[in-house]
């Protein structure tokens, strides 16, 4: 966008209270009852009880913030004569994704992320594929 001279911001806010966080155990669980037998088999009931609906249960989720954070910033950064290159609106996404970003290498990274969000359960049709391996 440089050779337009457009300037582009980056918006990365961390969990937010909005709807989708609110009911995410509710969405999740009649997202799972409204699946086909053939995708349910794919994924696994295990999986989806161990893995997708515990998200509501996870630490940011649980702390999310109050959206109009994230409205301040795109305020700021539609209406800025020189807007910021990054905005990340709230404590999570200031602490968390700097300090993944910037401040450690990205295989810790992926390990610390998998630590927070990794529960062990694999989706079947993953464990079959290793099965035949």
């Amino acid at each position: 966008m440089f050779v337009f001279d457009l300037k582009v911001s980056i918006i990365e806010p961390g969990f937010m209270k909005t709807p989708i966080i609110e009911g995410h155990l509710q969405e999740q669980e009649k997202l799972w009852q409204n699946l086909s037998i053939e995708i349910k088999e794919r994924w696994g009931e295990s999986y989806a009880k161990n893995s997708i609906i515990p998200q509501a249960e996870n630490f940011f989720v649980k702390y999310a913030e109050n959206p109009s954070k994230v409205i301040r910033v795109i305020q700021h950064a539609v209406s800025s004569r020189k807007p910021m290159i990054r905005y990340r609106p709230g404590w999570q996404s200031s602490f968390l994704v700097f300090a993944l970003e910037f401040l450690i290498p990205t295989r810790l990274t992926d390990f610390i992320l998998q630590l927070i969000y990794f529960s062990g359960e694999r989706p079947a049709a993953v464990n079959r594929q290793l099965a035949k391996d």
